[in-house]
């Protein structure tokens, strides 16, 4: 993916697409859908773990405790 380039008061930051920010932090740890609203501000995590996938990487799931929601992490060693 490629990264945008945004002008803040002046200042160049660089702005990382949410898979791209995802993709980080699977990479850690797992994620739920509340932990990617909250670190990410991404609403679909699904449909991004969906395009991770499509990108080639080896993305794990499990069922949270109470089995009401997906957490995911992708797989060490993947692309």
């Amino acid at each position: 993916m490629y990264a945008m380039l945004r002008f803040i008061g002046g200042i160049k930051m660089d702005v990382k697409s949410q898979n791209e920010q995802l993709i980080e932090l699977m990479q850690k740890q797992w994620i739920s859908p509340l932990d990617a609203l909250a670190k990410v501000g991404c609403m679909r995590l699904a449909a991004r773990v969906l395009d991770i996938k499509n990108q080639d990487y080896k993305v794990l799931d499990r069922w949270s405790d109470n089995r009401k929601f997906k957490e995911y992490r992708i797989a060490r060693g993947s692309k």
